[in-house]
């Protein structure tokens, strides 16, 4: 899970260095990509684990519950 977290920081704090590097500019975009990236790997890891849930799907049934007689 942390690697969706890690690789959006790096893929889009980097792309976001690209364009600061090409535009001229000077650490604009970097934390702009930075704070995308980081928002984009939580999304991907709520959405790949399911930690909100899906709506309109009914939870799984755990079956009957274990036999505690002895």
């Amino acid at each position: 899970m942390l690697s969706y977290l890690i690789s959006g920081v790096l893929l889009w704090g980097g792309a976001g260095w690209l364009v600061d590097h090409l535009a001229g500019t000077r650490h604009l975009f970097t934390p702009i990509g930075i704070v995308i990236g980081a928002g984009l790997g939580c999304y991907l890891i709520i959405h790949r684990f399911g930690a909100l849930g899906r709506r309109g799907t009914p939870p799984a049934d755990p079956g009957p519950p274990p036999d505690r007689d002895r």
